[in-house]
C-alpha cells in the first residue's frame, strides 16, 4: 500500500523533518576525519548530503503543490497505489478495502494543505493545473476494463472482493477523486501563478537552488547555473550546421508517424540496431533484455513523454511508449529518445550499475538526477559518434 490515511498531514510530515534534523545532527557530532577511506565514510557523505538538501527543500519550497502535476503527481500515486496493492491473503484484502474506504479524508487534507499554501503564495502553475484537471477527467471516464482503479480486481478474480471494490469505488474512491478534480477546477486554478518558474514562488531562489543540490549534490547559486548553460550551449553550437526543416514536433516540415504501430516498430528498430552495435563500443553490457511497449491503454496519452523502467519482477527492461503521440513525434525526436532511453541510454547506465558487486543497500536512495539524466543527455551523442542516426536531424 503506499498512500495511507492522514499520512499526508502536515503534521506527519513535521514529524518526518523533526526525524530528520535529529539525524544530521548525530552526523555533526561525528568525527568525519576518523572515517576517511573506510566504507563508512561514502554512506557518511552520503547521508549527510541527503539530509541537508532533503531539509532545505523542506524550509522553502512547500509540498502540496508539487503534487498538481499530471506526472508524478498525486494521481498518479493513487493509481501506483492501486496498481501495486497486495492481495495475497484475506488480511491484505481486508486491509485494502480498509485503506481505500479511507480514500475520502486523505483526499480532504490534501485539499486543505493546497489551500493553506496558496494562502502562503504556493501554488503549482496555472499550465499544470489543467494538465492535471485533464488528467483526472480521463481516469474518470475509463472504462473498469481498462482504469487502474480496478487493477485489484484484474489481478484478483474474486467474485465477492470485486463486488465489494466495486461498491467502494461507487461510494468513495469516485467521489473523492472527483471532489479533488472540482476543487483543482473550480478554485485552485484561479489563484494559481502563471509562471512555470520556480523563482515565482515566495522562496523561489532559495527553493530553486536547493532543489538544484538535491539533483546535482552541487551548491552553485540560480545566476552562475544559468550563465554556465548559456555558456556550454554557446559552445556546444560552434560548427553544427542547424537543418532548414524544424527538428520539433508541432513545426511545419516536423514529420510524424501515421499510426502508433508506425512508431512503435521505429522506435523497436532503433533500439535493435543500437544493441547490435553496442558490443564494439562497450567493454560490458547488461545481461537483461530490453523491450519496447506501448503504455496501457488507460495511461496512454498525447502529452506522456516516452520512459524507461527496470522490471525487477521479469528482469527486464521496458521503454514505454505513448502510441497517442504518434503524429506529434518527429522521427527525429523518437530515435533520439530511444538511444536516450534504452542503449546507451538509461538501459545501459542502470544495468551496469546494478551488476556492481558490492553496493551498498542505500545506494538506491541516494540517486541524483543529474548524473542519471547526465548520462542519457551524453548517450544522445554517442549515438551519433556510434552512427546510429538514420535522421540528420537527430544529430542536431
Amino acid at each position: 500500500m503506499l498512500f495511507r490515511s492522514e499520512e499526508n498531514r502536515p503534521s506527519r510530515r513535521e514529524q518526518w523533518f523533526s526525524f530528520q534534523r535529529a539525524l544530521l545532527e548525530n552526523l555533526y557530532r561525528m568525527d568525519e576525519r576518523k572515517l576517511r577511506g573506510t566504507a563508512e565514510w561514502t554512506v557518511y557523505g552520503v547521508l549527510r548530503e541527503i539530509l541537508e538538501s532533503s531539509i532545505a527543500i523542506h524550509r522553502s519550497c512547500g509540498y502540496y503543490h508539487w503534487r498538481v502535476s499530471d506526472v508524478a503527481g498525486f494521481a498518479d500515486e493513487l493509481e501506483l497505489a492501486a496498481r501495486t496493492q497486495t492481495l495475497r491473503n484475506d488480511r491484505e484484502r481486508r486491509a485494502a478495502l480498509r485503506a481505500w474506504s479511507e480514500l475520502p479524508p486523505y483526499v480532504a487534507i490534501e485539499i486543505a494543505g493546497l489551500k493553506s499554501e496558496l494562502e502562503s503564495g504556493y501554488s503549482a502553475p496555472k499550465s499544470l493545473v489543467l494538465l492535471a484537471v485533464r488528467q483526472l477527467d480521463h481516469r474518470l471516464l475509463t472504462a473498469e476494463d481498462r482504469s487502474p482503479f480496478f487493477d485489484p480486481i484484474r489481478r484478483l478474480h474474486d467474485p465477492a472482493f470485486a463486488a465489494r471494490w466495486r461498491e467502494i469505488y461507487g461510494a468513495k474512491i469516485r467521489p473523492a477523486l472527483l471532489e479533488y478534480r472540482h476543487y483543482l477546477a473550480d478554485e485552485y486554478y484561479g489563484g494559481a501563478r502563471d509562471s512555470i518558474a520556480i523563482g515565482a514562488l515566495p522562496n523561489g531562489r532559495q527553493c530553486y537552488e536547493a532543489m538544484l543540490r538535491r539533483s546535482t549534490t552541487v551548491q552553485l547559486s540560480a545566476q552562475s547555473l544559468y550563465e554556465l548553460g548559456q555558456r556550454t550551449v554557446e559552445e556546444s553550437l560552434q560548427g553544427i550546421a542547424i537543418p532548414d526543416e524544424p527538428p520539433y514536433p508541432g513545426q511545419p516540415g516536423a514529420g510524424g508517424f501515421s499510426s502508433g504501430q508506425e512508431l512503435l516498430d521505429f522506435v523497436r528498430g532503433a533500439v535493435d540496431r543500437a544493441g547490435k552495435a553496442a558490443g564494439g563500443w562497450f567493454p560490458s553490457l547488461p545481461r537483461e533484455e530490453l523491450l519496447v511497449q506501448p503504455y496501457p491503454p488507460d495511461r496512454d496519452r498525447p502529452d506522456m513523454p516516452a520512459t524507461y523502467q527496470f522490471v525487477a519482477s521479469q528482469k527486464k527492461g521496458v521503454i514505454r511508449v505513448p502510441l497517442s503521440a504518434a503524429a506529434r513525434i518527429s522521427k527525429a525526436r523518437a530515435e533520439i529518445t530511444a538511444m536516450h532511453e534504452g542503449i546507451p541510454g538509461h538501459h545501459v547506465e542502470r544495468g551496469l550499475a546494478r551488476a556492481i558487486v558490492g553496493t551498498p543497500a542505500f545506494a538506491p536512495q541516494s540517486l541524483n538526477l543529474a548524473y542519471i539524466e547526465g548520462w542519457a543527455r551524453y548517450a544522445e551523442a554517442l549515438a551519433g559518434e556510434m552512427g546510429l542516426y538514420t535522421d540528420r536531424k537527430s544529430v542536431v
